[in-house]
């Protein structure tokens, strides 16, 4: 709030310091002086302009990277589907309050996904068909959520079939993809 009022009161004290600048200087050359400081601003909120969109796309970036290791990760030799419906329990999960607001901070929440704390290896070979696909499973469900019916039925949560996790007797059972089973929160749940 500070820096605004400073910023209107400088802009205030420059064209007053221009207006005075024509008077001693002649209209021309002070013209000129305030089309170079006013084409100076327009380059500053442009490159401003720039920087916050690349930072936009950088997040977005990180955040498909996020949901696209996850569904590899947890998903790579299901059916695609399944992998598809990793990835709307991940972004259920952001858009739920008792979870982590972005893809990342969700996917690695402490010991929420079973591949991010089982000591493996979380190296990638970028040539992997099925990271190329997790990629592209991970951009398209990003971009569709909400507008499409959820396949998981609003699930937070999922295991394989061949597991049986204490925690699923708190959640009411959604569908089962492949072999995942899925979940969400029961109405009594607080």
């Amino acid at each position: 709030k500070y820096m605004s009022i400073i910023k209107t009161i400088a802009g205030a004290l420059m064209n007053g310091a221009l207006l005075a600048g024509m008077v001693f200087m002649g209209y021309e050359e002070a013209s000129a002086s305030y089309s170079r400081l006013e084409s100076a601003t327009q380059a500053e909120q442009k490159r401003l302009e720039l920087k916050k969109q690349a930072e936009k796309i950088a997040l977005y970036e990180a955040q498909i990277e996020c949901l696209a290791q996850n569904i590899y990760f947890e998903g790579q030799s299901e059916a695609l589907i399944a992998q598809e419906a990793i990835a709307w329990v991940t972004l259920n999960r952001v858009y739920d309050e008792k979870y982590p607001d972005t893809v990342c901070d969700v996917v690695w929440q402490d010991s929420q996904f079973s591949w991010t704390h089982d000591g493996k290896s979380d190296n990638i070979d970028a040539d992997d068909e099925n990271w190329k696909t997790a990629r592209e499973l991970a951009r398209r469900v990003y971009n569709i959520y909400g507008l499409l019916p959820d396949p998981t039925e609003g699930a937070v949560m999922f295991h394989a079939d061949y597991v049986s996790p204490s925690w699923r007797k708190s959640y009411e059972r959604t569908v089962q993809i492949d072999t995942h089973i899925f979940y969400k929160e029961t109405e009594e749940m607080p």
